[in-house]
């Protein structure tokens, strides 16, 4: 093994990248701590490094890593989204709520929508919907979801109509189908 303290920044990072390479990350990852120490240029190598872990699904050493960029609205936005795929809904919430305010995507604004339902905050997720909706009123996933939101709020013929507007946009879709006459009957039932 390389002493890092011996080395320049620019071999400790082509040595960790070349670690990275043969899939080798938790022995190629303290080369680019070590890079990053020394010259705050490779500080935006950790994020490379973020994203290998995060194909890896060691997602805890990518959440680690992303959120030493607080002021990065990607770094965040990961943040959010594996916190949320990891089951933390409550800690993805300000993650994502921060990723919404700099960047108001469809993925964004779903994945918030998502955090707040997970959380037990529906009311929190129709206007996220809403406004997912204006940006991509095509999306028949989206519409499929709205559909799922609306109908675990107990508001079935508002679902049914996310349901049949999804089964419209997608009709090869089963889930839009099988969901539209779920709600169809559950209007019945409780309406």
């Amino acid at each position: 093994a390389i002493a890092a303290q011996d080395q320049p920044a620019e071999a400790l990072h082509g040595l960790g990248m070349s670690l990275l390479n043969q899939g080798r990350t938790s022995e190629g990852a303290p080369y680019f701590e070590a890079a990053a120490k020394l010259d705050r240029n490779y500080e935006q190598a950790l994020l490379h490094l973020a994203n290998v872990h995060e194909a890896d699904k060691n997602y805890d050493a990518a959440i680690a890593l992303y959120q030493r960029f607080p002021n990065d609205p990607a770094a965040r936005e990961r943040v959010g989204d594996l916190l949320l795929k990891t089951g933390q809904a409550g800690r993805a919430i300000p993650e994502l709520e921060a990723a919404v305010k700099d960047s108001p995507t469809v993925a964004n604004l779903t994945a918030l929508a998502t955090a707040y339902l997970k959380n037990k905050e529906p009311e929190k997720c129709l206007p996220l919907m809403d406004q997912a909706l204006r940006l991509e009123p095509q999306n028949g996933e989206l519409r499929l979801l709205y559909g799922r939101l609306l109908r675990e709020l107990r508001k079935f013929e508002p679902a049914a109509q996310q349901f049949l507007l999804a089964a419209k946009l997608s009709p090869e879709s089963p889930e839009a189908w099988s969901d539209l006459a779920t709600a169809t009957v559950l209007m019945e039932r409780y309406d």
